[in-house]
């Protein structure tokens, strides 16, 4: 374990800086502004940016099959029923205007071989998006409804590409805890109540996020998934967890250890892309956008680009 800590150091030394200086000073709160670009932009831009960086589009999604593997669940029907199969189909072409030179999605990168033979399948046709088609070993059946598939695959075949990139990686950093992220993040998260500040209440975000993705197409979901105050969610609760923590080592290796993940996530999207992958679209869970957003400022090589204008306008919700 010590090696570990020692080859990740300047993110541990850094998480304890900013953990310590909370603990022991009054923090002022000031609005904040989300990296979200808002009205019709086409990405972030600044002095940095040039005709030599590569674009990298982030678009949140949720979990369409279900996995249970995040803080807060949407209890998804299948993206198999033909209606959702439209919406796909309509959110897909409003992507695919973007004109991705490359998709990148969340599944392991050391399974990129397996992954690669699945989409040459469903590209040949031999396999179906909706379903009809049961999907070779190892993938288990339930797999079909994931959106690597109906999103992932569906926008890469539309746009003619050979594969899509698997950029996900387990961190390496010591987890300080045998409980798992989602376990000590619960323990360790406090209630709205209980704090000086605001802090979203995961319950009352799971009804509404259930609320909407019931009462609303696919594609504005995913739309709303991507505003400002949506992507905020997720860092305001791990944050919040960690900041009001009593114990440093396990609530600073967290977001470490999360860091780490999306540092890997986005090093494999520059690194194994082809040399004429001029645009990227990545697609994540929506909890990955905030901090794959800010690594992408950080990179002198990207820049990032919003996905507002091929997207449904949701700018006049109110939930």
């Amino acid at each position: 374990m010590g090696d570990d800590i020692a080859r990740f150091s300047p993110i541990l030394r850094d998480f304890q800086v900013i953990f310590l200086t909370y603990r022991h000073s009054q923090v002022v709160h000031t609005d904040r502004t989300g990296f979200q670009p808002e009205g019709d932009t086409e990405g972030m831009s600044d002095d940095r940016h040039t005709t030599g960086q590569v674009e990298v589009m982030l678009l949140g999604t949720y979990h369409m099959a279900n996995p249970g593997h995040d803080l807060i669940n949407v209890d998804a029907d299948s993206p198999l029923d033909p209606t959702r199969q439209t919406q796909l189909e309509t959110c897909t072409d409003r992507l695919a205007d973007w004109e991705p030179d490359r998709i990148a999605v969340e599944y392991p990168h050391d399974k990129q071989i397996p992954l690669n033979d699945l989409y040459d399948r469903f590209n040949a046709g031999s396999l179906k998006l909706d379903g009809s088609t049961p999907l070779p070993d190892p993938f288990a059946d339930g797999f079909i409804e994931n959106e690597i598939i109906q999103l992932g695959f569906r926008l890469a075949i539309r746009c003619g590409h050979t594969h899509v990139l698997a950029i996900d990686h387990e961190a390496h950093t010591p987890a300080w805890t045998d409980d798992g992220a989602i376990a000590t993040m619960l323990t360790r998260l406090p209630a709205p109540d209980d704090v000086p500040y605001h802090l979203p209440d995961p319950t009352e975000i799971q009804e509404t996020q259930q609320t909407n993705l019931e009462e609303h197409s696919i594609g504005t979901f995913i739309a709303w998934c991507n505003t400002t105050d949506q992507l905020r969610i997720n860092h305001d609760l791990m944050f919040a967890s960690c900041f009001e923590s009593d114990d440093i080592d396990p609530a600073v290796g967290m977001l470490t250890r999360w860091y780490e993940r999306n540092l890997r996530m986005l090093y494999t999207t520059l690194t194994e892309s082809k040399e004429d992958d001029h645009r990227i679209l990545v697609i994540v869970g929506s909890g990955h956008v905030r901090v794959l957003a800010h690594l992408i400022e950080e990179a002198p090589n990207a820049r990032l680009v919003t996905p507002e204008p091929y997207l449904p306008d949701v700018s006049s919700r109110s939930h």
